[in-house]
């Protein structure tokens, strides 16, 4: 390694390290315009691209790689901003391109998320109609921590039916809750081939014997009684307790969501045990 040093103008320009590396160009480093980084001839006395006149000492040095070391370093703001774009509209990462998921990938991965009580994972695999709107009180990760809360287990794809548009899809799936057996049909959907799949409305809803005129706590959720009976659940049992009141009380029941029977939640006045 040394430096190598030349006259422009009437002052001395320090062009830097240079390699005897028989593969650099040239045997030394490029010199470049300080205004576009066009690579400059050795005794030009100004850029032939954009006509800059470099003052004594200020032209920037730019290590060869090779003949393309010119391009990328007259481009480099370009090559920075595409970096930068990319990685906003990733989120900050790198985007990774991967296959859509399929129906059972997407349908044991909701369940997975379910036993691992992380609910913003399960409701990414799931979606709504358009005009659909419900109340999202118990699937939340809230309610999913709670030991009122118990997750599906054991659970086993019987059929797939895709439709002819390869955008709609049918499961029917067997599951356990709580050492009992319950079966259910899985609808699925996506905008276009190369989508993941996703569940519409995967959630259920809780027995409609357990409604009461009081407020109830499910799996340690207040839900209003106005509310109560039309609140999406996802699957799994929850204990459903009746939420403190001076007057009335009632022994506390387990339901599972999605299912038609469960024990009732019989209410009395409060001391009649």
């Amino acid at each position: 390694m040394g430096r190598r040093t030349g006259i422009r103008g009437s002052g001395e320009v320090d062009h830097g390290e240079y390699s005897d590396d028989p593969f650099a160009t040239s045997g030394r480093p490029l010199v470049h315009c300080a205004n576009c980084q066009t690579p400059l001839a050795t005794g030009e006395s100004s850029c032939p691209v954009c006509g800059a006149i470099p003052a004594p000492g200020a032209i920037r040095q730019f290590p060869s790689f090779g003949p393309l070391a010119g391009f990328f370093g007259r481009t480099w703001r370009w090559w920075a901003g595409i970096v930068v774009v990319a990685m906003c509209c990733g989120g900050g990462s790198w985007v990774v391109l991967r296959d859509p998921l399929t129906p059972e990938q997407v349908v044991y991965r909701y369940f997975e998320a379910l036993a691992d009580r992380d609910a913003d994972e399960a409701r990414s695999y799931l979606v709504r109609g358009p005009d659909e709107d419900i109340e999202t009180v118990l699937l939340d990760d809230r309610t999913l921590e709670h030991e009122d809360y118990t997750p599906p287990k054991h659970l086993k794809i019987k059929e797939l039916v895709p439709e002819e548009n390869r955008l709609r899809a049918t499961m029917q799936v067997t599951y356990q809750v709580a050492g009992a057996a319950y079966g259910r049909e899985f609808q699925f959907t996506r905008d276009y081939v190369r989508q993941s799949w996703r569940i519409h409305r995967g959630w259920a809803s809780l027995p409609a014997n357990t409604r009461t005129s009081y407020p109830l706590v499910i799996a340690g959720t207040f839900v209003p009684k106005s509310e109560f009976g039309y609140v999406p659940a996802f699957p799994g049992a929850y204990v459903v307790r009746l939420a403190p009141n001076p007057l009335v009380e009632a022994e506390p029941v387990t339901v599972v969501a999605g299912t038609d029977v469960a024990p009732a939640l019989h209410v009395r006045p409060r001391g009649d045990g």
